[in-house]
Formats: structure tokens, sequence, C-alpha cells
């Protein structure tokens, strides 16, 4: 399982995952599925290493904090459909299938959100970047499990907050070597899809940055 978001941006399946900094997770994927209207899954994805697949459940929600629905309002004219779902202050959750179609498909592109008011770049990962956020994407939702103060979002007072919530790289690599065979996976894995940082200022920004790299257009 890995902590991100997933949606498909010019037929290539891209996720927004945790590194241990990054953020918007939900809100990268939003932009993406809003040019391609596909979205596998928000928050809890699945990835099937063998054939290197990425799915999840369209009855898991996704879930909308009130700064990403004044974005889609005031940046995208979007409107959020009712829904049966309660909204609390943790925000609104939006069953996925209302917004987009659901898919699955294989893994092109890891991609770790960071905000800047003053950069506005793409890098691609290195092989040992590239493995260390990987680790966070498939421990640290277990390690909100084990430690719910980490979380931000708290299921049964219903509240959310924007403090940042920083999981040490030892939480992690103790869930890592208790989940993992031999406390690693194999790095030749990290080869059949791309690692990337993206800084932005503006979530609309994410687009224009993946297109430049990911298909070589000038911004």
């Amino acid at each position: 399982m890995l902590h991100g978001s997933t949606a498909v941006f010019d037929n290539k399946v891209v996720c927004f995952g945790d590194d241990g900094n990054s953020t918007a997770k939900t809100l990268g994927s939003l932009e993406i599925a809003l040019e391609s209207r596909r979205y596998v899954a928000d928050e809890f994805c699945f990835f099937d290493i063998k054939n290197q697949k990425i799915f999840g459940y369209p009855f898991i929600p996704i879930h909308i904090r009130p700064v990403v629905k004044n974005h889609l309002k005031f940046s995208h004219n979007i409107i959020l459909p009712k829904d049966d779902y309660k909204v609390t202050g943790a925000g609104e959750f939006v069953t996925q299938e209302k917004l987009f179609e659901t898919v699955q498909g294989r893994l092109n592109a890891l991609a770790y959100i960071h905000f800047s008011e003053k950069n506005f770049l793409i890098e691609r990962l290195s092989q040992k970047e590239a493995y260390k956020s990987f680790k966070f994407c498939i421990a640290s939702h277990i390690a909100k499990l084990l430690y719910p103060s980490l979380d931000r979002m708290r299921f049964a007072s219903m509240t959310d907050t924007d403090e940042a919530k920083v999981i040490d790289e030892k939480t992690i690599d103790d869930i890592f070597a208790k989940i993992t065979i031999g406390n690693e996976i194999d790095p030749q894995i990290l080869k059949r899809f791309a690692s990337y940082k993206l800084t932005v200022s503006d979530p609309c920004q994410i687009v224009p940055l993946l297109k430049k790299e990911m298909f070589q257009v000038p911004l």
C-alpha cells in the first residue's frame, strides 16, 4: 500500500506520494485529473510490484480539505457535487466517480510536491533519493496508524489541521524492516518508473512542470 493519490496524466499514471516532507498529494492528483478525467485513488493506493500495476477502491472517497476546495472553486471554477458524506472540520469527502472515471494501470511516475514562494522547478530523483522517498510512501500510513498524533486528520473527532506532521526517518526504517523481507526491496523496481520532486508556489504550476519533464514541452 502506498501513501499517495494517483490519477492519469496524458495517458501516463502518476502517483503523488509522501516523501516525509511533501504535501498536496490529493491536490496534485486533482490537477492532472481535471485534464484527463481519469482517477485511480486518493490517499490509499495499492501497487503490484510484479506487474507494476497501481490501483485503488472507488468506495474510498476523495478527501478534499477546505484549501483544496477553495482552489478548485477560484482557480478552476469547480463546485463540488453534493454527496451523502457529512461535511466536517476535516473537510469534505466526495465519491470518486462523481468527479472522474475510475481506472487502474501501469505506474509511470512517482511525484513529490513541495511548496516554495520562489522556486518553480522539477527534478528527477537519483536512485538513492528515489529509494528513500519510496520507503516513506510504503511505511508512512502504517506509522500514522501506530502513532495517530502523526496524522493531520483525526477520524475520531472528525477534525483536520494544517500543522506540519513530520515522521522521523528512524520510525519509517523500523516499520519498513518489519513489513519487508530482508529489510529491503529490489532497487531494480525503481528503474521501472520515474521519480520526481516538484517545487511550486501555485498548484496550477504542477501540470506545466510535468509536461516539461515527461514530454519535453518548453514552458
